[in-house]
């Protein structure tokens, strides 16, 4: 157990990176050019509490999408899914809070922990919210594409239970992390999936900013 618990993973990352090294360079292509924008974001956010408030859930969202894919790589299927979810609803809180008549930042600084934070796709998928976010339909689509597809890793589903059945050594189930030969499909679709989300990251930036100078400019 204690070789389990101390496993650097590095024979797991090894097997995905041989068997899927096109997918890899893509992710990890993607999450570069994400963290470029992430950086001019946080250099041209206006000084102020709902800056600091947007940029704690900028960081969640692509710090979610690098842990992601570490665990992927390291066998942990079900528990990348679940940091996708994080990096939704980071993302989704970002939008939310940058901009200032929904209320989400004061909603948010007043009940804290309490805030229904599970809610926060629900509250975006509002048109009069996303129509003042100003998200258009391509970047809303895009968003959903990625939240729908990692929905069920919230919860102990069949689909929690399947990714720790080893498919390639039939009667074995994963203990910790494994790389298993059997779900390739399965691993190619989810490092897409990090690769298709840092690219949503890096397209909705700009309109934080936005949303952040409208905010001062009409207190």
């Amino acid at each position: 157990m204690r070789e389990i618990v101390f496993d650097d993973n590095s024979e797991s990352r090894s097997a995905f990176e041989a068997a899927l090294s096109d997918e890899v360079h893509s992710a990890i292509l993607a999450l570069s050019n994400s963290y470029c924008a992430y950086q001019d974001v946080c250099s041209s956010m206006p000084p102020g509490k709902r800056s600091a408030v947007v940029f704690g859930f900028l960081h969640v969202a692509y710090n979610s999408l690098i842990g992601a894919l570490q665990l992927l790589m390291s066998g942990y299927l079900a528990p990348a899914g679940n940091l996708m979810r994080h990096f939704t609803e980071g993302t989704a809180m970002m939008l939310l809070c940058a901009e200032r008549t929904n209320g989400a930042l004061e909603k948010d600084e007043k009940q804290g922990m309490n805030y229904p934070f599970h809610q926060v796709l629900s509250t975006l998928a509002k048109a009069r919210t996303r129509e003042a976010i100003g998200l258009d339909r391509k970047e809303w689509e895009s968003f959903m594409n990625v939240s729908k597809f990692y929905n069920a890793h919230s919860h102990a589903s069949d689909l929690a239970v399947s990714a720790n059945i080893m498919v390639d050594t039939p009667g074995m189930v994963v203990l910790g992390g494994q790389f298993d030969s059997g779900k390739l499909e399965q691993y190619r679709i989810a490092a897409n999936q990090i690769a298709s989300a840092a690219a949503v990251l890096r397209s909705l930036v700009g309109l934080v900013v936005h949303n952040l100078d409208a905010a001062i400019e009409q207190p």
